[in-house]
Protein backbone atom coordinates (compact mmCIF):
# COMPACT_ATOMS: atom_id res chain seq x y z
CA UNK A 1 0.00 0.00 0.00
CA UNK A 2 2.83 2.37 0.88
CA UNK A 3 4.47 1.72 -2.47
CA UNK A 4 1.42 2.84 -4.47
CA UNK A 5 1.87 6.60 -3.88
CA UNK A 6 5.60 6.22 -4.57
CA UNK A 7 4.94 4.35 -7.80
CA UNK A 8 2.34 6.92 -8.83
CA UNK A 9 4.73 9.79 -8.11
CA UNK A 10 7.51 8.05 -10.03
CA UNK A 11 5.28 7.58 -13.06
CA UNK A 12 4.23 11.21 -12.89
CA UNK A 13 7.87 12.32 -12.75
CA UNK A 14 8.81 10.07 -15.67
CA UNK A 15 5.92 11.42 -17.72
CA UNK A 16 6.89 14.99 -16.90
CA UNK A 17 10.51 14.32 -17.90
CA UNK A 18 9.38 12.74 -21.17
CA UNK A 19 7.19 15.76 -21.98
CA UNK A 20 10.08 18.09 -21.15
CA UNK A 21 12.46 16.19 -23.44
CA UNK A 22 9.88 16.22 -26.22
CA UNK A 23 9.34 19.97 -25.86
CA UNK A 24 13.07 20.71 -25.82
CA UNK A 25 13.56 18.56 -28.90
CA UNK A 26 10.94 20.60 -30.74
CA UNK A 27 12.86 23.78 -29.98
CA UNK A 28 16.26 22.28 -30.74
CA UNK A 29 15.27 20.51 -33.96
CA UNK A 30 15.40 23.54 -36.21
CA UNK A 31 18.76 24.69 -34.80
CA UNK A 32 20.26 21.28 -35.43
CA UNK A 33 19.17 21.36 -39.07
CA UNK A 34 20.57 24.87 -39.45
CA UNK A 35 23.84 23.74 -37.87
CA UNK A 36 24.09 20.94 -40.40
CA UNK A 37 23.52 23.36 -43.27
CA UNK A 38 26.23 25.71 -42.01
CA UNK A 39 28.64 22.88 -41.28
CA UNK A 40 28.17 21.37 -44.74
CA UNK A 41 28.71 24.78 -46.34
CA UNK A 42 31.88 25.32 -44.32
CA UNK A 43 33.24 21.85 -45.07
CA UNK A 44 32.66 22.26 -48.81
CA UNK A 45 34.65 25.50 -48.74
CA UNK A 46 37.45 23.99 -46.66
CA UNK A 47 37.75 21.08 -49.10
CA UNK A 48 37.49 23.38 -52.14
CA UNK A 49 34.35 21.59 -53.31
CA UNK A 50 32.40 24.81 -53.85
CA UNK A 51 33.54 27.45 -56.36
CA UNK A 52 33.67 30.89 -54.72
CA UNK A 53 32.19 33.45 -57.10
CA UNK A 54 30.73 36.02 -54.71
CA UNK A 55 33.50 38.62 -55.04
CA UNK A 56 33.77 38.40 -58.81
CA UNK A 57 30.02 39.07 -59.09
CA UNK A 58 29.51 41.58 -56.25
CA UNK A 59 32.80 43.49 -56.47
CA UNK A 60 33.78 42.96 -60.11
CA UNK A 61 35.90 46.07 -60.63
CA UNK A 62 38.20 45.57 -57.64
CA UNK A 63 38.29 41.83 -58.27
CA UNK A 64 39.35 42.31 -61.89
CA UNK A 65 41.99 44.90 -60.97
CA UNK A 66 43.55 42.72 -58.28
CA UNK A 67 43.32 39.69 -60.50
CA UNK A 68 45.54 41.41 -63.06
CA UNK A 69 48.22 42.23 -60.48
CA UNK A 70 48.01 39.34 -58.02
CA UNK A 71 46.47 36.53 -60.04
CA UNK A 72 43.24 34.60 -59.69
CA UNK A 73 44.77 32.01 -57.35
CA UNK A 74 45.56 34.69 -54.78
CA UNK A 75 42.05 36.11 -54.94
CA UNK A 76 40.52 32.68 -54.51
CA UNK A 77 42.63 32.26 -51.38
CA UNK A 78 41.54 35.67 -50.07
CA UNK A 79 37.87 34.90 -50.71
CA UNK A 80 38.22 31.56 -48.94
CA UNK A 81 39.81 33.26 -45.92
CA UNK A 82 37.01 35.81 -45.66
CA UNK A 83 34.24 33.30 -46.25
CA UNK A 84 35.40 30.93 -43.52
CA UNK A 85 35.96 33.78 -41.09
CA UNK A 86 32.51 35.29 -41.53
CA UNK A 87 30.73 31.93 -41.48
CA UNK A 88 32.26 31.31 -38.05
CA UNK A 89 31.65 34.84 -36.77
CA UNK A 90 28.07 35.23 -37.99
CA UNK A 91 27.07 31.73 -36.87
CA UNK A 92 28.37 32.40 -33.35
CA UNK A 93 26.47 35.69 -33.21
CA UNK A 94 23.34 34.03 -34.58
CA UNK A 95 23.41 31.39 -31.83
CA UNK A 96 23.87 34.06 -29.20
CA UNK A 97 20.83 35.90 -30.59
CA UNK A 98 18.72 32.73 -30.75
CA UNK A 99 19.59 31.86 -27.15
CA UNK A 100 18.22 35.28 -26.16
CA UNK A 101 15.08 34.74 -28.26
CA UNK A 102 14.52 31.30 -26.74
CA UNK A 103 14.67 32.70 -23.22
CA UNK A 104 11.89 35.22 -23.84
CA UNK A 105 9.70 33.59 -26.48
CA UNK A 106 7.29 32.22 -23.87
CA UNK A 107 6.05 35.79 -23.33
CA UNK A 108 4.18 35.67 -26.65
CA UNK A 109 1.41 33.71 -24.91
CA UNK A 110 0.27 37.08 -23.59
CA UNK A 111 -0.69 37.92 -27.15
CA UNK A 112 -2.30 34.47 -27.55
CA UNK A 113 0.48 33.21 -29.82
CA UNK A 114 2.08 29.77 -29.76
CA UNK A 115 5.66 30.08 -28.39
CA UNK A 116 6.97 27.16 -30.46
CA UNK A 117 5.50 28.48 -33.73
CA UNK A 118 6.82 31.95 -32.94
CA UNK A 119 10.28 30.56 -32.20
CA UNK A 120 10.35 28.65 -35.49
CA UNK A 121 9.39 31.76 -37.45
CA UNK A 122 11.98 33.92 -35.70
CA UNK A 123 14.71 31.30 -36.10
CA UNK A 124 14.07 30.85 -39.81
CA UNK A 125 13.97 34.60 -40.45
CA UNK A 126 17.14 35.18 -38.42
CA UNK A 127 18.93 32.35 -40.24
CA UNK A 128 18.08 33.86 -43.63
CA UNK A 129 19.34 37.25 -42.42
CA UNK A 130 22.54 35.64 -41.17
CA UNK A 131 23.25 34.11 -44.59
CA UNK A 132 22.72 37.49 -46.24
CA UNK A 133 24.97 39.16 -43.68
CA UNK A 134 27.78 36.66 -44.33
CA UNK A 135 27.83 37.63 -48.01
CA UNK A 136 27.58 41.34 -47.23
CA UNK A 137 30.46 41.23 -44.75
CA UNK A 138 32.67 39.28 -47.16
CA UNK A 139 32.16 41.89 -49.89
CA UNK A 140 32.54 44.85 -47.51
CA UNK A 141 35.83 43.57 -46.08
CA UNK A 142 37.19 42.66 -49.50
CA UNK A 143 36.66 46.23 -50.66
CA UNK A 144 38.75 47.69 -47.81
CA UNK A 145 41.24 44.97 -46.89
CA UNK A 146 44.85 44.96 -47.94
CA UNK A 147 45.59 41.96 -50.17
CA UNK A 148 49.07 40.75 -51.12
CA UNK A 149 50.39 37.76 -53.01
CA UNK A 150 49.96 35.81 -49.76
CA UNK A 151 46.27 36.64 -49.50
CA UNK A 152 44.91 38.62 -46.53
CA UNK A 153 46.85 39.07 -43.31
CA UNK A 154 43.89 38.29 -41.08
CA UNK A 155 45.59 39.36 -37.85
CA UNK A 156 46.68 42.67 -39.34
CA UNK A 157 43.15 43.32 -40.58
CA UNK A 158 41.73 42.56 -37.12
CA UNK A 159 40.03 39.41 -38.37
CA UNK A 160 41.61 36.83 -36.11
CA UNK A 161 39.17 34.00 -35.51
CA UNK A 162 38.63 32.04 -32.29
CA UNK A 163 40.34 28.72 -31.73
CA UNK A 164 36.95 27.05 -31.42
CA UNK A 165 33.46 27.69 -32.71
CA UNK A 166 30.21 28.10 -30.80
CA UNK A 167 28.02 25.34 -32.11
CA UNK A 168 24.77 23.67 -31.23
CA UNK A 169 25.23 19.95 -30.83
CA UNK A 170 22.72 17.14 -30.59
CA UNK A 171 23.66 13.53 -30.10
CA UNK A 172 21.84 10.33 -29.26
CA UNK A 173 22.67 10.36 -25.55
CA UNK A 174 19.59 10.04 -23.32
CA UNK A 175 21.05 12.79 -21.12
CA UNK A 176 21.57 15.31 -23.90
CA UNK A 177 18.43 17.27 -23.07
CA UNK A 178 19.62 17.98 -19.54
CA UNK A 179 21.66 20.85 -20.96
CA UNK A 180 19.36 22.03 -23.75
CA UNK A 181 18.58 24.61 -24.94
CA UNK A 182 21.94 25.97 -23.77
CA UNK A 183 24.79 26.53 -26.18
CA UNK A 184 28.02 24.65 -25.58
CA UNK A 185 31.52 25.54 -26.67
CA UNK A 186 33.16 22.90 -28.81
CA UNK A 187 35.09 22.45 -32.00
CA UNK A 188 33.02 21.92 -35.10
CA UNK A 189 32.04 18.27 -35.57
CA UNK A 190 30.67 16.29 -38.45
CA UNK A 191 26.93 15.63 -38.40
CA UNK A 192 25.33 12.96 -40.53
CA UNK A 193 21.84 13.37 -41.86
CA UNK A 194 19.85 14.93 -44.66
CA UNK A 195 20.12 18.66 -45.24
CA UNK A 196 17.07 20.87 -45.38
CA UNK A 197 16.69 24.08 -47.32
CA UNK A 198 15.27 26.86 -45.21
CA UNK A 199 12.03 26.79 -47.18
CA UNK A 200 11.52 23.02 -46.93
CA UNK A 201 12.53 23.09 -43.28
CA UNK A 202 9.86 25.67 -42.55
CA UNK A 203 7.22 23.53 -44.26
CA UNK A 204 8.45 20.43 -42.45
CA UNK A 205 8.25 22.08 -39.06
CA UNK A 206 4.84 23.61 -39.46
CA UNK A 207 3.37 20.47 -40.97
CA UNK A 208 4.44 18.62 -37.83
CA UNK A 209 2.42 21.00 -35.70
CA UNK A 210 -0.81 20.76 -37.68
Amino acid sequence: VVLRPVTRAQRFAEGYDADTRKQLWRYSFILEQQRRIIHAKRQDILMDLTPLILLSSKAPERYAALCRTLGEQTLRKAEKQLTLYYINKCWAEYLDHIAYVREGVHLVVIGKKNPLDEFHQLAIAAFDQMLERIDAEIVRTFNIAGITENGIDMDKQGLKGPSSTWTYLINESPDQFNNLPHLIRATTTYARGSLFTVQSLCKHLFNRNT
